[in-house]
């Protein structure tokens, strides 16, 4: 997918934009309704988790969770601009919040396992530097 630009000046704003929820028509009346439970920014990535149920005469069919990874930059000419890149497609940014993988269990809603391990990896390896620098300072 390419990039998608908003006239949106604030990053604020644009972050708003992106992480509102929506409600689609479906078949035989049901409804798609989409909202986005948790996000958070981190160095020009949003990182979000979106639960969608579908819905018919009220009632809650199916319901369904999956973590997002938009890349986010900024153009004088054309405003801020998103990239999204779904789990499934192995985004190759890995700071995706650890408490985000337990919120879509991926026995329950499905996923990427092997991108999940480069996850679990890259926190692994921010917290050993984190206790590396910790001890150099204790000594």
């Amino acid at each position: 997918m390419g990039w998608f630009y908003s006239n949106q000046s604030s990053k604020k704003l644009f972050i708003q934009e992106l992480t509102k929820g929506w409600k689609r028509d479906g078949e035989n009346g049901t409804q798609v309704l989409a909202e986005c439970i948790a996000s958070c920014s981190y160095d020009g990535i949003l990182w979000t988790v979106w639960e969608a149920s579908i819905r018919k005469e009220g009632l809650v069919q199916q319901a369904r969770r999956w973590i997002n990874c938009d890349l986010m930059e900024y153009r004088r000419d054309a405003g801020w601009g998103n990239k999204p890149i779904g789990e499934e497609m192995g985004p190759c940014y890995y700071s995706c919040p650890l408490k985000y993988l337990k919120l879509v269990p991926i026995e329950v809603h499905g996923g990427n396992a092997s991108w999940r391990e480069s996850v679990m990896a890259y926190h692994d390896e921010r917290k050993a530097r984190r206790r590396g620098k910790l001890s150099l300072a204790i000594s």
